[in-house]
């Protein structure tokens, strides 16, 4: 038990670690890996490359945020340099562009017809950038990125 409270303790000053983490520990089943943008540890021929420093935190990602459709809910993370990234994390609206009216209007998303980042995305309305939504006015491909700008923004490209 003390060694379990060390570890949380140890876990929360790192910050490194999601709510997420701390979960899995109370479970017993592992920490979730975090997201490492740093150097390939295999070199071009299969060969290892030598360690010459440890991993940076500076060099972590975040977590993908899947936009799901629904009810509006946004979450704001701070970022490094004091910055801040608001990411949505469900929606059931769009600000969509009308290339031959060359208006903006917010309509309603339907559902989700084709998205080439995973066809799994379909089933699970999951929505991200260059997924083809159905509108109330017509289909729309989104063009911003929802899990990192804080909106959602896309071209009508048919009725």
């Amino acid at each position: 038990m003390v060694k379990k409270n060390l570890l949380e303790k140890y876990l929360y000053n790192l910050s490194i670690f999601t709510k997420r983490s701390f979960e899995c520990l109370n479970k017993k089943v592992g920490v979730i890996m975090t997201f490492w943008q740093g150097r390939s540890n295999r070199k071009m021929t299969g060969g290892k490359y030598r360690q010459f420093r440890h991993k940076r935190r500076y060099e972590l990602g975040s977590d993908p945020v899947l936009t799901r459709l629904g009810e509006e809910r946004k979450k704001i993370e701070r970022t490094f340099g004091g910055h801040y990234k608001i990411k949505i994390l469900s929606t059931n609206m769009v600000n969509v562009y009308d290339p031959e009216a060359k208006v903006i209007k917010r309509a309603k998303i339907i559902t989700v017809k084709e998205n080439r980042a995973d066809p799994h995305y379909i089933q699970r309305n999951i929505i991200n950038k260059g997924a083809v939504v159905l509108t109330e006015l017509g289909m729309v491909r989104i063009t911003s990125r929802p899990g990192q700008d804080g909106v959602l923004n896309g071209v009508l490209i048919g009725k």
